[in-house]
């Protein structure tokens, strides 16, 4: 089903203009529509089809002409567009649990940070004290957001595991 797809690509798109510093109302527009996306019980593939994407809720003129682009040719140019603006590094940055959008757009606005590892060296020499908003608590979470991460990589799933020793 092509709805997981299409809600994950307007999160992305949501993330990256928020990090970028876009219009809320913009950001709030493509969180909106994933959130109506996932919560349609008919593929978006079947709608469109019927002509009922206008009938979504929260499905504008914008995203529903995204939606039927990326039915009809298998990709996005909005989706394209933002996420070649954006390093793969700040992106990975939105995989941390207490990082969101806002902070990885000050953190790379401010100090320049472009990855986790530039994080953890500010974190390290205390430059992210000097950010408004970033007191000793916030910087704790963001520490223990990092190890969380870096224990999730470890981690592999059931399936891989019985995958690898059923060999």
């Amino acid at each position: 089903m092509v709805n997981q797809t299409i809600a994950e690509m307007f999160e992305k798109i949501a993330d990256i203009l928020e990090i970028q510093g876009e219009s809320p109302f913009k950001v709030n527009a493509y969180r909106r529509g994933s959130r109506v996306i996932l919560e349609v019980d008919e593929d978006l593939e079947i709608l469109m089809k019927q002509d009922k994407l206008a009938d979504l809720p929260g499905i504008g003129d914008a995203l529903r002409k995204k939606i039927e682009e990326y039915i009809e040719t298998g990709s996005m140019k909005k989706y394209e567009e933002v996420t070649s603006q954006v390093s793969e590094g700040l992106l990975d940055m939105l995989k941390i649990q207490t990082l969101g959008p806002r902070t990885i757009s000050l953190l790379h606005g401010q100090l320049g940070i472009e990855c986790i590892s530039d994080l953890e060296k500010a974190l390290s020499d205390g430059r992210l004290l000097q950010l408004p908003g970033m007191g000793e608590k916030k910087i704790e979470n963001i520490k223990k957001g990092i190890e969380l991460y870096k224990d999730s990589m470890d981690r592999i799933s059931i399936g891989s595991a019985r995958r690898k020793n059923a060999k």
